[in-house]
């Protein structure tokens, strides 16, 4: 089973795929890059994460976290008032 969620396309022409995954008689969330090997192929690399779908929702209220914080990140070149302690 390779159910692929989404894949979000990178500046450099490779994507971020997001599936499922089945290995082991277990079922995984994969994140993983994957580059255009062939003219409509992708293909994984080795950079990427297999999450047991058993931490899904840890992982998902880390995402949760990390959204909340990068509501408070500057926007690119906009200086950090911070940054001048």
């Amino acid at each position: 089973m390779d159910n692929v969620i989404a894949d979000i396309e990178k500046p450099n022409g490779e994507v971020i795929r997001i599936q499922l995954n089945e290995f082991n008689d277990k079922h995984y969330l994969d994140l993983r890059i994957h580059y255009l090997a062939d003219e409509d192929e992708y293909k994984p690399t080795k950079k990427g994460v297999s999450i047991p779908v058993e931490l899904y929702g840890e992982l998902k209220a880390a995402i949760e976290k990390a959204d909340d914080a990068i509501a408070f990140l500057p926007e690119p070149g906009e200086k950090d008032d911070s940054e001048d302690e």
